[in-house]
């Protein structure tokens, strides 16, 4: 209960003695009623005596401090955190325990922060008034207000997350004004999206003793800082890299040719050396930029292809359009919604005097209802005109995507177009040829009709005569 827990946390009583309680750095409470405020174990003996049978006594913060930090510092930073999040509201008691490691015997300062759940109003209470039922008509007859809950899991893990962050943001704030380079994260590895390093199981009291489970914890954890340590030698050369390759931005071409040009002239050196020769090139060219003897760039950057430059354009064609129907149809939507929301505040059902509430009632939650619908329509679209007003919508990546599709959609046939023009202009081109072709063979003269000589057949016997005059 609470009385037992106090007394745990404090190191009191029964707790008080022995090595396995030698570990209470520092221990406070605070929002205290009158009667308790020199002695916190009479708050939470109270809490228990008269808390109800199925009511919560206390509830209980722990968290981790910086080891970094001094007590003096880590107790600064633990009442920075209780003000911040509990504040004058609730009766608290905290300790800071600082045990030993169980595996590499190093300091793991932490903290509990017990609170009372009830709100100090600033009524004076007596200890058996303090835990009673609380009472809205006469505050100062019934007990301290509860702080109830009555919010989803949902909801609960949200607060819960949030609460980490600011924790974590403290802590940070407290690392820095000390001069701590070390920073904390209240996110998990996964969504810190480092994937080398597996979270640690925790091994309690029976997994420390046992040895093999011991030792493979530790090696994890060794394995771990060893490759902490090579990722942070390593990256002023990665740094280093990405800064060469940003200064050689535009040099690509001019590089290639040099590899080329050593890989001709130097075929006798190994695939190493050739690379280091290119690597001292590189190195001269980067000191030769950065010393200004070089432009930044060789030679201007090429300029976009005309069908980049068109699509750029029906890119913008199509956004405007697109945003100049959306912003029609949003507002005479919104006009619509309005008169709907004015014409629904008129007709509000009126409560009867005497009979009939139980009707009315159900009318007028229906009626809230609609008008909160309502409401939350003009909100809506109230927000969807300014969106499209101030430009907010052409960074959605939906819309985006939209207007890109319509554009290809537009170049695609504006290129089909040319293509159709194009072969058309062949056609006719092909016709007028055949027809210029055929208009020059027609327009050559004719040539005369060729006369056909009849030739006369000899008999053989005059040929034989023929023959013998000769």
């Amino acid at each position: 209960m609470g009385e037992a827990h106090a007394a745990y946390i404090a190191r009191e009583g029964k707790y008080s003695t022995g090595n396995r309680y030698e570990d209470l750095e520092h221990t406070a409470s605070g929002n205290m009623p009158a009667w308790a405020e020199h002695n916190p174990a009479e708050f939470w003996r109270a809490a228990d005596q008269n808390e109800r049978a199925n009511g919560s006594v206390y509830r209980e913060l722990e968290i981790a401090l910086p080891r970094e930090l001094t007590p003096d510092q880590r107790r600064e930073l633990v009442q920075e955190f209780i003000d911040n999040e509990i504040g004058e509201s609730h009766a608290y008691q905290y300790a800071i325990h600082t045990p030993k490691a169980a595996l590499e015997k190093g300091e793991q300062p932490h903290a509990h922060i017990m609170y009372s759940e009830r709100i100090r109003d600033g009524i004076e209470r007596d200890p058996e008034q303090y835990f009673k039922r609380y009472n809205a008509k006469h505050p100062e007859k019934g007990g301290a207000k509860k702080f109830s809950g009555g919010k989803s899991a949902n909801e609960l893990k949200a607060e819960l997350l949030e609460q980490r962050e600011r924790w974590a943001t403290l802590q940070n704030s407290h690392l820095e004004k000390h001069g701590h380079d070390s920073r904390v994260d209240h996110r998990s590895l996964k969504d810190q999206g480092i994937n080398e390093r597996e979270p640690e199981k925790h091994l309690g009291g029976s997994g420390v003793r046992n040895t093999s489970a011991k030792n493979n914890l530790l090696e994890l954890r060794a394995a771990t800082v060893e490759n902490l340590q090579a990722q942070a030698e390593a990256a002023p050369l990665v740094q280093q890299y990405q800064k060469d390759n940003k200064t050689l931005e535009g040099w690509e071409g001019v590089i290639e040719k040099a590899r080329q040009r050593i890989d001709e002239e130097n075929r006798h050196l190994s695939p190493e050396a050739r690379a280091d020769l290119l690597a001292d090139k590189k190195a001269a060219l980067i000191e030769n930029i950065e010393s200004g003897k070089y432009p930044r760039t060789p030679k201007e950057q090429p300029q976009p292809r005309p069908a980049d430059d068109l699509k750029t354009q029906y890119y913008r064609q199509a956004r405007e359009e697109w945003k100049a129907n959306e912003l029609k149809r949003y507002r005479l939507a919104l006009e619509s919604v309005e008169w709907k929301y004015n014409e629904l505040q008129q007709s509000e059902p009126k409560e009867p005097k005497l009979f009939g509430k139980k009707d009315w009632t159900q009318k007028h939650e229906a009626w809230t209802t609609e008008r909160e619908k309502l409401k939350n329509s003009i909100e809506e679209l109230t927000q969807d005109v300014k969106n499209i007003q101030t430009g907010a919508i052409d960074n959605d990546k939906a819309a985006q995507n939209r207007w890109d599709r319509e554009a290809q959609r537009r170049l695609d046939k504006q290129q089909e177009n040319a293509r159709t023009r194009e072969n058309e202009r062949l056609e006719a081109e092909k016709r007028r040829e055949a027809a210029r072709l055929q208009a020059d063979i027609d327009s050559r003269p004719k040539p005369p009709p060729e006369v056909k000589q009849e030739q006369r057949s000899v008999p053989e016997k005059q040929h034989k005569d023929q023959d013998l005059e000769w």
